[in-house]
């Protein structure tokens, strides 16, 4: 299919069009560059795509994702739309978060859903076009879904959705199965969330965590029926005005007992399982988190004396470092504001130990600018903290080369690729460059060969031939890869088409170690 759609858009270059377009961005919001003030418009079959300055390649990904992805959500929810989508395509999520676009609905976008306003999709570029197509996947089908229960015209949704009054479980939940199926990433959330005992019921534990809940709902009914038996369950409640009606008249029985058969089938399942499992040897590390506040990044040095963990709380973020013995701990960098009302970036603040374990470099952002600051540990003190080079859009990861270079994973133009960064004097070179996404970079050495480990999927080359984004997307699964540092043959380490491989490193010259959700649940690999 993918084929077929790459040879439409060569020869039939008129579906996929490119013009100027006039978006109202509005002037309440703080901005940090000018870029909003030229967008650009890309039209298909399906679908109307804007992206403004520099992202150009991620709107045209947008574009074929959408349009790739567009016929399965339709026989998924068994329902057409007969208007365009439109999808608002912003470079990174700090870009959403100062757009006016849509001002009063982007408040809500807290909770991490895909932002939908009415048939309008906005989305955001990770370096990840795994990532990307998500985002649109749950996008799409929000707006399908809205369509087939709420109607198109106002009267209608509003209408519908008090006579519906549906629970968070069940849209938001059913959008992201839509999107995303059930995932290992969800399976070993629920695992943890229900191996704690924390819930007394279904109840409890859907109001807590509403979308994971409905995801496990609506997976635990469509893998035990027939197919299609989603949609006609939707169908039956919005004629009925009554979502047990649906349940009743397509599964016998009502939602709160397909809730409690959910709830109990899941308990005796992770219960079964973790009787299966080893269990880990070592030591455990105890991090000073009273508040369970996301943890986004934790590394120990290399000396194994203390370890670097970043607590993110709604955007805002503390640096702790603690000593693994005498664990104590000191907070050696905060920013950010808390703020509950838009998407928390946890990308940043991001930190990487120097070889000696003497240095941390911490990479964060501030007003849309990027710093890099290196931390001395003996002399409590930053030895400098400043601007890295603007053509960055996103830096993805950091890595030591040596106390004067740092291996980057980095957006530019829309691609994720591989740079050396100088400490000195702020220059850049660039490792690949090409349209493949090139993530979790690490230096490494292998079999008494220095060179960079990182993931991405990309086929076995480095891609010195340009590939043009508009004839394929990057969204294959990631494998991972090694790179000697004198240029030579790329390596490739795994070779799994239907699984990721991500954050992997070596620890020794013969070892190197990732994780994989190649059995439906991640754990880590030896290679």
């Amino acid at each position: 299919n993918i084929y077929i759609y790459i040879v439409f858009l060569f020869f039939f270059p008129q579906v996929l069009s490119a013009q100027g377009a006039s978006v109202e961005s509005g002037k309440n919001r703080v901005q940090f560059h000018n870029e909003f003030e030229n967008w650009l418009q890309y039209e298909s079959t399906n679908f109307v795509g804007f992206w403004y300055g520099t992202g150009k390649n991620i709107g045209q990904s947008a574009i074929m994702i959408a349009e790739d992805i567009y016929a399965e959500i339709e026989e998924l929810t068994e329902h057409r739309i007969n208007e365009k989508i439109e999808i608002i395509v912003y470079k990174d999520v700090t870009d959403l978060n100062q757009s006016n676009i849509g001002e009063e609905e982007l408040l809500n976008t807290f909770d991490q859903k895909t932002l939908v306003l009415g048939k309008k999709i906005f989305v955001q570029f990770n370096g990840d076009h795994q990532n990307l197509r998500s985002q649109i996947r749950e996008g799409t089908a929000r707006v399908f879904l809205n369509s087939l229960l709420l109607g198109n015209s106002l009267q209608e949704m509003v209408q519908a959705s008090i006579l519906l009054n549906l629970p968070d479980w069940v849209t938001d939940g059913l959008v992201k199965y839509i999107a995303d199926g059930w995932t290992s990433k969800d399976d070993s959330a629920l695992r943890e969330l229900l191996n704690t005992d924390s819930y007394k019921d279904y109840k409890a534990f859907a109001n807590q965590n509403p979308i994971l809940a409905g995801k496990s709902i609506w997976f635990y009914i469509d893998s035990r029926n027939k197919k299609g038996i989603i949609p006609t369950i939707l169908y039956l409640a919005k004629n009925d005005r009554s979502l047990d009606s649906g349940f009743y008249d397509v599964l016998g029985m009502s939602s709160t007992k397909v809730q409690k058969d959910s709830y109990a089938y899941y308990k005796e399942l992770y219960a079964y399982e973790a009787k299966q499992t080893d269990t880990l040897e070592g030591k455990k590390i105890e991090l000073k988190n009273k508040k369970n506040i996301p943890i986004t990044d934790v590394l120990i040095s290399p000396d194994g004396k203390r370890i670097a963990y970043v607590l993110n709380d709604m955007g805002r973020y503390k640096v702790i470092l603690q000593h693994m013995e005498k664990e104590e701990k000191s907070i050696i960098l905060r920013g950010g504001q808390r703020n509950q009302i838009q998407n928390t970036d946890y990308n940043y603040p991001k930190i990487a130990w120097n070889s000696s374990g003497q240095e941390l470099a911490i990479l964060f952002e501030k007003n849309d600018i990027i710093y890099l600051g290196q931390y001395d540990i003996f002399t409590d003190k930053f030895k400098q903290t400043e601007p890295i080079t603007n053509q960055y859009q996103r830096v993805h990861s950091i890595s030591y080369k040596n106390n004067y270079r740092m291996l980057l994973s980095a957006t530019i133009n829309g691609f994720s690729d591989l740079f050396i960064y100088s400490l000195v004097d702020r220059q850049t070179t660039r490792i690949t460059n090409d349209i493949w996404d090139d993530l979790d970079a690490q230096t490494a050495e292998l079999d008494g060969r220095k060179g960079y480990i990182f993931s991405s999927n990309r086929p076995d080359t480095l891609n010195k031939r340009k590939v043009r984004i508009d004839s394929i997307v990057p969204e294959d699964k990631m494998d991972i890869f090694f790179l000697p540092e004198d240029g030579s043959k790329l390596i490739r380490l795994t070779n799994t088409p239907n699984t990721n491989e991500r954050e992997a490193f070596c620890f020794d010259e013969n070892y190197f170690t990732y994780l994989s959700d190649n059995t439906g649940i991640v754990n880590r690999y030896i290679g």
